[in-house]
This record gives C-alpha cells, structure tokens and sequence, in this order.
C-alpha cells in the first residue's frame, strides 16, 4: 500500500514535497523553495481551513479509481461530518472501518479501532434504530406488493468496495462531461452503507441500490475470491427471498449461494424490474445468505444492476 491507503499516517506528519528553483533578483541569483502538496495533502489543507465544501469537491477523485484508500475515506467521513450530513459520512466511515477489520494490522487496530468504533456509534443512532425496527419484524413477513416493501432491507445487506467511477458515482464527481446532465448517474446517487451507490428514484420504483457484475474469470473475482455478491440475513428465518432487481445496460445473473451452495439462478435484463420469489428451504435456517453477481455466459458487455429490494418473507 502507499502512505495514502495504508493506515500509518497522521495529518500533521505528511512528508513535503520541496523544490528549489533559483529565481533572478536585482541583487544576485537566490534559491526559493516551493512547496507542492500532493491531492490527499491538498484535501487536507481545504479541511484544515475548514474549506468542507472544496475539500469535498476534491476528496472524491482520491476514490475514483478504488475504494481502498483508508486515508482518504476517514477524511471524507470527517469532511461530511463538518457539513452535518451523517448519512454520508457514516457510509464512509464504514467503509473505512471495514478495511481497518479486513486488512490492518494488529498495531493499526490498536491504534485506530476504538476511536473508529466511537466515533460510528455516534454517526449511527438514527441507523441504529432502524436496524432494531427490521429486527423487530422481521418473523412471519408477508409480501403484498414491490411498492410495500420499505427500505429496512438494506441494513441488513453489504457488498465488496468497488471503486467510485465502477459504480458510475458521477454526481459526486461533478458529473460526467459531455454527456445530458438529465442522464441519471449525472443527477442522482450517493454511497450507502452497504458499498452500492443508494438512488432515490429509478424507473418509478423508490429507494434503490446500485452496483456492477464481474465476469466470473475477472482480476477482481480472483482478488475477492468469489463473485462480486451481497451478503444478506434472514433473521426472520423466513420462507422466500424476494428480490426486485432490473439490468442496467445488459442483463445480468442473479446466483443464490447458502453454505457453498447453490439455490437458485436467475437472469434479469435490462427491459424491466423482475420481481422474485425464491423458495428457500431449508437454507432458510442459514445465517447468510448471498446473492451473486455475474454476467451471463457468452455475454460480452455489462454495465450494472439496480435494486429496489432483497428481503425476506413468509408468502
């Protein structure tokens, strides 16, 4: 890892850059040094000066390429923070606090983990009671219609950490040029907690998830050892998954696994919202439950998929 994705920093510590240049003066030639900060440096300085706005302009690029810059997700936590957007900040102190588990060091842990932990408890009394309010209902839930299912489902679901420009989080970075600012990735989505880009509206269905598939022989199927997938519970322990899916740009298949097994395989495209009910039998029991995504055999394109619901229900 570099200094900026490792977890070995702290602000006051950067390393500056210094360059000498020598400049004409009327008395004699002298040496000036200039200081040139690097991106992260720089977005640290906007947030020193309390600049949130401009810091977070510039904060989104350092996670455009991959999300596994610890460094600069706690900042941008911080930054969203500064301007009370909690929701936002939380998604990305997660984040940070994922990575943190998954892949620092024990003296990183020791270092970090506790201040991380505090400051997320904080962030997330709201969030907090709404995981309580899924829990709460979660046995005996019956399926009436896709409109009725609220949005409680997605505190019960999560995915590997993909990169902003991967999840078309194009709103974030000013949005894409030369293309209609009505297109939709141009006006809406924001990271949620989950590691999708969270939508408020998508072809008439509200509060919806986005994220992208991989083909199965991928780098990054190999990097994470399975498939891009989310991860749900089912603590309800109830009969069916529904799932509320629809292709973005191409279809997509949907691979349900419980203890390395497969369930269920099913293909969505992109002409319409599939609503699914998957008989779980007796991996109903499981503690989890995942949802694999993958393009299609022989398909040669893909682009995404969107996701109004993956919940749990008796009917």
């Amino acid at each position: 890892m570099d200094m900026h994705a490792g977890f070995s920093w702290a602000p006051c510590l950067w390393c500056f850059v210094t360059i000498f240049a020598v400049v004409d003066t009327p008395a004699a030639a002298q040496v000036q040094r200039v200081t040139v900060l690097d991106e992260f440096q720089s977005v640290q300085a906007l947030y020193n000066r309390r600049r949130y706005a401009e810091a977070e302009k510039h904060a989104y690029p350092l996670l455009w390429q991959t999300m596994e810059r610890p460094g600069a997700l706690e900042l941008l936590s911080k930054i969203l923070a500064q301007q009370d957007r909690k929701e936002e900040a939380a998604a990305y102190l997660t984040f940070f606090h994922r990575l943190l588990v998954e892949k620092g060091s024990e003296a990183d842990k020791r270092k970090f983990l506790t201040s991380t932990e505090r400051r997320l408890n904080a962030l997330n009394r709201e969030y907090d009671q709404r995981v309580e309010q899924y829990l709460a209902g979660a046995a005996g839930k019956q399926f009436t219609s896709p409109t009725e299912v609220d949005d409680l489902w997605m505190t019960q679901v999560s995915t590997q950490l993909l990169a902003l420009h991967t999840l078309y989080a194009w709103k974030l970075n000013g949005g894409k040029p030369d293309t209609d600012p009505n297109w939709i990735h141009n006006r809406q989505g924001v990271m949620h907690r989950s590691g999708m880009k969270l939508c408020e509206e998508v072809d008439v269905r509200k509060g919806v998830l986005f994220t992208a598939p991989f083909k199965e022989d991928s780098e990054w199927v190999k990097h994470w050892g399975s498939p891009l997938q989310i991860t749900t519970h089912n603590p309800g322990k109830c009969k069916y998954l529904r799932i509320g899916a629809k292709g973005y740009g191409f279809p997509v298949l949907l691979r349900i696994v419980v203890d390395g097994r497969t369930i269920d395989e099913v293909t969505v495209d992109q002409k319409s919202w599939h609503d699914l009910k998957i008989d779980l039998k007796d991996a109903a029991a499981a503690e989890e439950i995942f949802v694999q995504l993958l393009v299609p055999e022989g398909q040669q394109y893909h682009e995404g998929v969107w996701f109004d619901y993956v919940d749990f229900f008796d009917s």
